[in-house]
């Protein structure tokens, strides 16, 4: 395959997930609309759909005995998410109106940080798997309390029919961003192969901005279509679908973690980065693109 071909067929498919993306955002609208749930719960479900890649590259490193290599592309990922991605979401919308509740967010950060804690004596047993998966389920729970009925005023009415379709739409177009996604990053990897690009670079590329291009793309598209709860909120049920997934291996096939350096570090920067979203989100009831680019930074 020639370059310009595969460059065209790059052009092509941005294009197409860009509209796959335009698709889920505005049915993910619709229902909460119809269920009078806040749009913040629907984008932590979508999360979980568009955390599927990362679902993924784990089996496959239970399959192959290199739980690590899957613990360090959730941990890392989950940086990624509020680092650059989120901060990038609050540059792109310049102001998203917060609560200013600290304990609205608290109960995400303290579940994400549980494999930091729990892993810290060096491994992650069935029983500390499990832990991490009837918590998730109960935060859901918790979430879903506390974000129902907010828009009731603004319920609409829609068929039952209307209703199923609009789920079928956001549920195979979220397949479709991670099928179209997966051929990005493969035609990506294959050109950078070609222009002889160090591997380090090629594999941060798949790692961090790879297995989140579905994220990167519903957060895009739903700046684009002045949703910015659901740019955050996306993310954020991302993270918790990445500490979930964490827990399940672990429930699965418990395993041993190097608590080295890059742990502590990793550890680190997730403390650092929660502490600052936590202020921010604080401060005014708003998140700025300031602060958004303290984020990135």
């Amino acid at each position: 395959m020639s370059d310009i071909l595969i460059i065209t067929g790059l052009v092509a498919l941005f294009y197409v997930l860009g509209k796959a993306a335009d698709v889920i955002v505005v049915n993910v609208r619709h229902i909460a609309e119809r269920l009078g749930i806040h749009i913040f719960f629907l984008g932590i479900i979508l999360g979980f759909f568009t955390s599927l890649p990362e679902l993924s590259i784990g089996i496959n490193a239970l399959i192959t005995d290199t739980s690590n290599i899957s613990l360090g592309n959730l941990l890392g990922g989950i940086i990624v998410l509020f680092g650059l991605i989120l901060g990038g979401s609050i540059i792109l919308n310049r102001r998203i109106k917060t609560d200013g509740k600290a304990g609205s967010i608290l109960p995400i950060f303290i579940f994400i940080f549980l494999p930091i804690v729990l892993g810290a004596d060096g491994k992650l047993s069935l029983p500390e798997g499990l832990l991490i998966i009837v918590a998730y389920f109960f935060l859901v729970y918790h979430l879903y309390r506390q974000h129902k009925d907010r828009d009731i005023e603004k319920r609409i009415s829609i068929s039952p029919a209307e209703f199923v379709r609009k789920i079928l739409f956001v549920i195979g177009g979220t397949i479709f961003v991670i099928l179209i996604s997966d051929l990005i990053i493969q035609l990506t990897l294959m050109l950078l192969t070609r222009f002889n690009i160090p591997q380090f670079i090629t594999g941060l590329l798949f790692f961090s901005l790879g297995t989140n291009l579905p994220e990167i793309t519903v957060t895009v598209r739903s700046w684009k279509r002045h949703i910015k709860e659901l740019s955050i909120s996306n993310l954020m049920g991302s993270a918790l679908a990445n500490t979930l997934i964490i827990g399940l291996f672990a429930f699965i096939r418990p395993f041993e973690i190097p608590t080295n350096v890059s742990f502590v570090v990793t550890g680190l920067f997730m403390f650092l980065i929660f502490v600052a979203f936590t202020r921010f989100y604080k401060t005014d009831n708003a998140l700025t693109k300031y602060e958004g680019m303290v984020l990135v930074g």
